[in-house]
């Protein structure tokens, strides 16, 4: 049926935001995998992502680099639709993490629902002023022992199952409104979207 066709993609970006590893440009390296996604306003002007995060060591609290975790350090970020210039960060150390999992909202600053904020759990980063935008997920320095970071994505044609190779710590991301964030935050709008609220 015509509602089950796929939707095209705009400048790159599609109805449900994916995630897929970067390769051959100017993100990664061998200590860094990126995911990227590319969100659009002609899909709505507010995304909601939700993931499990891996354990890492906070040096801000003063935990050792060295200390036993699933990851160095990661972080989302959201560019600039070219990747050339960042808007906004919250990295591990900075955001708000409840029971090992992350809500992050992205939004013009006049459309952040006023549950939006680390007090609510919840950490928010500025679309920018272009109509579409990237939104980067960084791993960096994996355990051996930790399968579900962004370089179990080895290869260009692995970015096809990169939601099954990062389990319930791929950053699931849907277009929400304020309206429906202030009322049920990320739950009432991954319901909307038809996604698992578990």
């Amino acid at each position: 049926s015509p509602s089950d066709a796929p939707t095209p993609a705009v400048n790159g970006a599609t109805k449900t935001p994916s995630w897929t590893r970067q390769f051959g440009n100017q993100f990664g390296n061998p200590q860094n995998a990126y995911l990227a996604t590319t969100i659009a306003r002609s899909y709505g002007s507010l995304v909601v992502i939700h993931s499990r995060v891996p354990t890492f060591p906070n040096n801000r609290k003063g935990v050792p680099a060295y200390a036993k975790a699933q990851i160095r350090y990661w972080s989302i970020c959201t560019y600039d639709s070219g990747g050339n210039f960042v808007y906004g960060c919250a990295a591990d150390y900075a955001a708000a993490i409840r029971s090992h999992t992350i809500t992050y909202v992205v939004s013009d600053p006049d459309g952040r629902p006023s549950n939006a904020t680390t007090k609510h759990g919840v950490n928010w980063l500025p679309w920018g002023f272009q109509t579409s935008a990237q939104i980067l997920y960084r791993n960096m320095l994996p355990a051996k022992s930790f399968k579900h970071a962004a370089q179990r994505v080895r290869k260009p044609a692995d970015n096809s199952r990169v939601k099954k190779l990062m389990g319930r710590y791929y950053p699931t991301a849907v277009y929400c409104t304020t309206e429906r964030f202030e009322k049920g935050g990320w739950k009432a709008c991954f319901k909307a979207a038809g996604l698992s609220t578990r």
